[in-house]
């Protein structure tokens, strides 16, 4: 009869240990990120690239980059501030002129331009500090933002997306293959229709051909079978919120895992982040958070690795200063991806006046880029305190 008890106490003992183990995986334990300032200046953009060829991911944001991985500061360009702003709206690494040596291709709202930097190749001694030549590939327009996407189908994301504030233009630019001078063709895809100007583009296969399409918060753009001299349909078969439709990017992604192509996005100056779900010809919005405002950028990424992509953003800091919850607590936020359509909070970070203007895939590390009289972080990953199945 002992020996029965005793086996029984040990069940009752053992159970409870099991079950909680389980009921965890979907509640990764805080703090899950380590904070470290690399700069205290004021920045908009980020991006990170291998600058020096020495085999590390070195840091590009605002006027400087920085070398890994004591994150010595360089100075590389110079970047006006206006109206408040670091007049300097996204950053895309490419070897534009297929030298070997990663450039920055970047936008600005204020300046009206959409610009690459070239990489001098040098660093050292007097050449640390040397500034990087400016080439304008366009002008006269303002740039809300650029993406860096896959336009012609090839699997590489190398062509380049505007985000035109005072035009309802699209287009889209790729690297000339014709020259190595850094030379670059423009495709104009269509105009949106009844709109000044646009806030959100994305692009992905919408309608499961193949074919990366082009999104905005008015409709798509349904690729053709040549995307450079084809013809794009526009389908207005959705509005993301109206009426000013005021989104970040803009991603295709199959959410809930039926085998159709849902739509992602946020809410850049009112609240929420949300996913659309496709219902073959019907558009259902789903929200994911409405608890605080201006996710003014947003990325995708399958940051825990369990082959989901979860969504990671953050709240601007004064995205405008009359936005609905503008003075509200900021933070960076991660939502995990079940796979059905719902996500886990995953985690939240709140800083004093940290803010994402420009969000980036991540893999294992964020970096975030801040806006004016902000901190500059970044943020990596403790994989030991993540508990997934």
């Amino acid at each position: 009869m002992n020996k029965v008890l005793k086996l029984l106490l040990l069940a009752v003992v053992l159970l409870p240990a099991s079950a909680w183990v389980v009921s965890t995986n979907d509640a990764p334990r805080w703090p899950m990120f380590e904070k470290h300032q690399i700069d205290a200046g004021a920045n908009e953009a980020v991006t990170v690239a291998d600058i020096n060829h020495d085999g590390r991911l070195d840091i590009v944001s605002g006027e400087n980059w920085y070398e890994a991985p004591e994150w010595k500061k360089h100075r590389m360009r110079e970047i006006p501030f206006l109206n408040g702003y670091i007049d300097d709206f996204s950053n895309h690494p490419l070897d534009v002129n297929g030298d070997g040596f990663v450039d920055i291709v970047a936008c600005a709202w204020f300046s009206k331009r959409m610009t690459w930097y070239e990489n001098p190749r040098r660093y050292d001694g007097e050449l640390a500090n040397t500034l990087w030549k400016e080439h304008v590939i366009e002008s006269n327009f303002n740039y809300e933002l650029m993406l860096m996407v896959d336009i012609d189908g090839d699997g590489k994301a190398q062509e380049f997306l505007p985000n035109y504030g005072s035009s309802p233009e699209i287009v889209w630019w790729e690297r000339s293959e014709l020259t190595a001078k850094g030379e670059w063709v423009r495709h104009s895809v269509g105009r949106v229709p009844e709109a000044k100007g646009l806030h959100g583009v994305g692009a992905g296969d919408l309608n499961g051909d193949r074919r990366p399409d082009i999104l905005t918060a008015r409709g798509w753009f349904e690729a053709p079978a040549n995307p450079r001299t084809g013809t794009w349909t526009f389908h207005p078969d959705f509005q993301l919120l109206p009426p000013r439709g005021q989104c970040g990017p803009i991603y295709a992604h199959d959410v809930n895992g039926d085998g159709k192509t849902d739509v992602v996005y946020s809410s850049g100056h009112q609240y929420g982040v949300f996913w659309l779900e496709n219902l073959g010809g019907k558009w259902k919005t789903h929200t994911i958070d409405d608890s605080w405002s201006q996710a003014h950028a947003v990325t995708v990424s399958d940051l825990d690795h369990d082959r989901k992509l979860d969504i990671i953003t953050g709240k601007r800091y004064l995205a405008h200063d009359i936005d609905p919850g503008a003075y509200e607590p900021l933070g960076l936020y991660w939502y995990r991806s079940i796979g059905d359509g719902s996500f886990v909070f995953a985690g939240k970070r709140c800083a004093p006046r940290l803010a994402i203007r420009s969000a980036m895939p991540c893999t294992g590390f964020a970096i975030s880029s801040l806006c004016p009289a902000a901190i500059s972080v970044s943020i990596r990953m403790r994989r030991a305190l993540l508990r997934r199945p």
